[in-house]
């Protein structure tokens, strides 16, 4: 969900860590941890991202008899801007990359 990256076979490895995403101490946020050339062929670009799933208390006892799988689920995900610069993209425009549009919905389509 970063976008199109530029390079050839340009990609990203993403590890997903689960925590309560509004944690502070210790305080867990995305994070990108490698970057690319924009020219740059088959570079891997390494990012972390926050989930949390939030379940539901009404089978707190888990018998069966209440769905027991997450009905909602947290996330902390760095910019598309981010994604892009770490890519050597040097303009990328937050604006354009991040407000625009409706990233979420984005996001739960690609999900199903």
């Amino acid at each position: 969900m970063g976008g199109n990256l530029p390079g050839t076979k340009m990609s990203v490895d993403n590890d997903d860590n689960h925590h309560e995403v509004q944690d502070t101490h210790p305080i867990h946020l995305p994070e990108i941890d490698t970057s690319c050339a924009s020219n740059s062929k088959g570079c891997t670009i390494k990012t972390i991202t926050v989930s949390e799933a939030i379940y539901g208390t009404l089978d707190s006892a888990d018998t069966g008899y209440y769905p027991v799988s997450a009905s909602e689920i947290k996330t902390k995900l760095t910019s598309r801007q981010n994604i892009q610069e770490h890519a050597g993209i040097t303009n990328a425009d937050f604006h354009t990359l991040d407000e625009e549009g409706n990233r979420c919905a984005d996001i739960n389509d690609a999900s199903i």
